[in-house]
C-alpha cells in the first residue's frame, strides 16, 4: 500500500509538478471498498502517520517523541500494534527515527540541510570586514532621525510618489545609495552608543554567520543597511583609487605594494561585496526596502528565480549567482523548508560567504512546522554568533511594546 502511495507521489510530480501530495487517512476512510482490503498493520501505520502529520502541523513541531506518538493512537490500536506500525513506517522510509524522536522526512532533511550549510560557512576561513563601528552607528542614528522627520512632515501620497521615483527600488542588489558616513561623525560624536549594536556590527564583520534578535525599533535593519552602504562606498573608493594608480605607470610598484598589504589586512581572499536583502513575505520585503532604501526580495522570489533560470538556455548567469552576503529579515516568519532551499541555492550556485538573520525570537514562529529563528539563535549563542538588541530607539515602537507587555 505504501509503495502505491509513493508511486502515486512520483506520478503526480511527473505529470503535474506537485510535490508532497499524498492520499490522507480521511480519504482512505471515504473509500470503504478499498479500506477493508488494507491489512491491519498498514492500516494502523496510516493512522499513526496521520497523527504525526497532524500534530506537527498543529503544534509547530518538526518531530515527536516516540512514546508520545504511540500514546496519541492508543484509542485506535493497542500499544503493541502502535510500535509495530512505527517500525513498519521506519522500514519503509515514511518516517525517520533518531534515538527516541520521530521525524517527517522533509522536515528532517530541511533542518539537516540548514545545519550543514551553516556548518560549511563556519568552517570556511572568515571574511573579515574592517570598519569604524562608531561611524556606522552615527550614520544609523542620523538616518533614523532623517526618516522620522521626513515621514512626519509629508502626506501619504507623497511617500508613494517618492517610492516610485526612487531608482534604487528597481535595480539589482549592487546599487547602494550614496551615503557619506564619515560626514556624520562630527555632529554625532557625542551620541550615546548602544553597546548591543556595537557588538552586533562587530559580529557581522568578523563572523560568517550572525543572528540578531530584538523587538521592533531596536535598529536591526538600520545598522545592517548602514554597515553595508558604508562598505560599498569604501569598495568603490578603493576601486577608483586602484584605477588611478594603474593609469599612473610611475607609481605602479607602490600600488602593488599597497594592494598586497590591503589584502593581507583582510583574512582570506577579498570577496566582492554583493548583498542580498530578503524577507519571508512581499509586505515584509517592501517594508525592508523602504527602511533600508535598498532593493529587497522575498525568499520565494530567490527560489523561483533559480527555477526559471534553470529552464532557460543559461546563456547568462543566474541573477543571484554573485551574491556573497545574505540578509534575512523577519526571521521568525521563515519556515525551515524555505530557508534550507535558499541556503542550498546560494551556497551551491552563488558565492555566499556571510549569512545574517534578523528577527525577534519572542514572536510567534512560522505557521509551518519548526521554530527556525529561536532554534538557530540558541544553538549559535554558545559560539558567540548570536546577539540580542535590548534598547528601543523609536519612541512610538517603545509605546507599543510597553502596552503589549503590560
Amino acid at each position: 500500500m505504501f509503495a502505491l502511495i509513493l508511486l502515486g507521489e512520483k506520478i503526480t510530480y511527473r505529470e503535474l509538478k506537485l510535490s508532497y501530495c499524498e492520499a490522507t487517512w480521511d480519504a482512505f476512510r471515504q473509500c470503504e471498498h478499498l479500506l477493508w482490503k488494507i491489512p491491519d498493520l498498514q492500516k494502523n501505520a496510516l493512522i499513526l502517520y496521520n497523527k504525526l502529520k497532524k500534530h506537527c502541523r498543529e503544534m509547530g513541531h518538526t518531530y515527536e517523541d516516540q512514546d508520545e506518538l504511540t500514546r496519541f493512537v492508543s484509542e485506535d490500536m493497542s500499544i503493541e500494534s502502535a510500535w509495530q506500525s512505527l517500525e513498519f513506517l521506519k522500514d519503509e522510509n515514511i518516517v525517520i527515527r533518531e534515538k527516541t524522536l520521530v521525524f517527517l522526512p522533509h522536515l528532517y532533511k530541511s533542518e539537516k540541510d540548514i545545519a550543514m550549510y551553516i556548518g560549511d560557512l563556519l568552517s570556511k576561513c572568515s571574511w573579515q570586514l574592517d570598519v569604524d563601528v562608531r561611524k556606522i552607528l552615527n550614520a544609523s542614528e542620523m538616518s533614523g532621525e532623517a526618516v522620522d522627520s521626513k515621514t512626519n512632515g509629508i502626506q501619504a501620497h507623497e511617500v508613494e510618489h517618492l517610492k516610485e521615483d526612487n531608482p534604487h527600488n528597481h535595480h539589482c542588489e549592487n546599487q547602494f545609495p550614496e551615503t557619506d558616513v564619515a560626514s556624520t561623525s562630527g555632529t554625532q560624536s557625542k551620541a550615546e552608543v548602544d553597546l548591543d549594536q556595537v557588538m552586533a556590527i562587530e559580529k557581522i564583520c568578523s563572523n560568517p554567520v550572525t543572528i540578531i534578535s530584538g523587538k521592533g525599533g531596536c535598529g536591526k535593519s538600520t545598522i545592517v543597511s548602514c554597515l553595508f552602504r558604508h562598505l560599498k562606498q569604501i569598495e568603490k573608493e578603493v576601486e577608483a583609487a586602484s584605477k588611478d594608480f594603474e593609469e599612473d605607470l610611475d607609481v605602479s610598484e607602490e600600488w602593488d605594494t599597497f594592494d598586497r598589504h590591503w589584502e593581507s589586512e583582510n583574512t582570506c581572499t577579498k570577496n566582492p561585496l554583493n548583498v542580498l536583502f530578503t524577507a519571508p513575505t512581499g509586505r515584509a520585503a517592501s517594508l525592508l526596502s523602504e527602511k533600508t532604501k535598498l532593493p529587497a526580495y522575498t525568499l520565494h522570489q530567490i527560489i523561483y528565480s533559480f527555477k526559471s533560470w534553470r529552464q532557460t538556455e543559461k546563456e547568462v548567469p543566474w541573477k543571484f549567482s554573485t551574491v556573497t552576503v545574505l540578509i534575512v529579515d523577519e526571521g521568525s516568519l521563515v519556515s525551515v523548508h524555505v530557508l534550507s532551499l535558499v541556503l542550498k541555492l546560494l551556497c551551491e550556485h552563488a558565492q555566499l560567504a556571510k549569512l545574517i538573520i534578523l528577527g525577534d525570537t519572542r514572536q510567534l514562529p512560522s505557521i509551518d512546522p519548526g521554530n527556525m529563528l529561536a532554534d538557530i539563535f540558541n544553538s549559535l549563542k554558545s559560539r558567540g554568533l548570536s546577539v540580542e538588541l535590548r534598547t528601543n530607539h523609536r519612541a512610538e515602537s517603545q509605546l507599543i511594546v510597553d502596552n503589549a507587555t503590560r
